[in-house]
């Protein structure tokens, strides 16, 4: 019986085949380099343009409702909050910085843990600059996973004139811990 394939064609189509059983392979194997976990931000919008550029993590998308572009800068914490049950494990906890519109909004988010900000202040100090002290508030939706800075402008400036940040920040039934920030080349033109 004589066959319809010739050697040629048999051979193109093993090629194929190796190679796109090595690709679907690929698709979930780690290349040894680090991604950093994105805040649990919820985005219902649309258009959506997420850029990592070194320590910051950059994202914009537009409201297609109103047309209303969003912007936000955001900067992860290497350092891991260690909390009492049953937030063990290890926490992230991370920077951000968001503007739709004309309001501009600052705030830290810890993967597990519940922020302090009732009445509460937190110590920044940017560099070798002695510490200071800013008031948070609560998310407009009193989500404990978040710590909004009550002035953010001033905040801001100071940011993008600071290589470092080091925060102390006030956590429900856990006091007060610290993380450090790597803020330098920070891109906000917003």
């Amino acid at each position: 019986m004589k066959s319809n394939f010739s050697s040629g064609q048999i051979a193109v189509t093993f090629i194929v085949v190796v190679l796109f059983i090595g690709i679907i392979s690929n698709k979930g194997c780690d290349s040894g380099t680090a991604t950093p976990q994105k805040a649990p931000i919820t985005n219902s919008e649309k258009n959506n343009a997420v850029v990592k550029i070194a320590n910051w993590q950059y994202d914009e998308s537009v409201d297609i409702m109103d047309n209303t572009t969003t912007y936000k800068a955001i900067n992860d914490s290497p350092d891991k909050l260690n909390f009492e049950f049953p937030y063990d494990g290890g926490s992230s906890i991370s920077l951000h910085i968001r503007k739709k519109g004309n309001d501009l909004d600052m705030y830290f988010a810890v993967s597990k843990g519940q922020f302090q900000t009732n009445n509460r202040y937190a110590r920044l100090k940017f560099d070798d600059h002695p510490p200071i002290k800013i008031y948070l508030l609560d998310a407009a939706d009193g989500s404990s996973e978040y710590a909004f800075i009550q002035n953010p402008q001033s905040t801001l400036a100071k940011i993008k004139k600071s290589s470092v940040l080091l925060a102390e920040l006030p956590f429900y039934q856990a006091g007060s811990r610290q993380a450090s920030f790597d803020i330098s080349n920070l891109k906000w033109n917003h």
